[in-house]
């Protein structure tokens, strides 16, 4: 299964002008958005290959988010643990045991 997600945003200077058009609606201004077919609309979206290629460019770009993130749940663990709410580990029943390999 190919799962593709992103988010980002746009930010466009003012021109001369009278209106600004957000969304198709004409709104009267002192100036205008300065930009081509995406300068108007409240979002939009871009497609990337997710692949090992880029979640290692996104690590090296962002080194100390894993940090940042490891260190966060382990934070909320500890509040939890301080709660006073244990680890209570769970035995599982496996009935099949299957190994899929492509």
């Amino acid at each position: 299964m190919d799962v593709r997600l992103g988010n980002g945003y746009d930010v466009h200077a003012f021109e001369a002008g009278d209106h600004v058009i957000l969304c198709g609606v004409r709104i009267p201004h002192h100036a205008a958005l300065k930009g081509h077919s995406d300068a108007d609309v409240g979002m939009h979206g871009d497609r990337n290959e997710l692949n090992s290629a880029q979640l290692i460019k996104s690590y090296l770009k962002h080194p100390l988010m894993t940090l940042k993130i490891i260190s966060a749940i382990h934070f909320e663990a500890f509040k939890l643990w301080l709660k006073g709410i244990r680890l209570v580990k769970k035995k599982l029943n496996i009935k099949n045991n299957l190994t899929v390999e492509n």
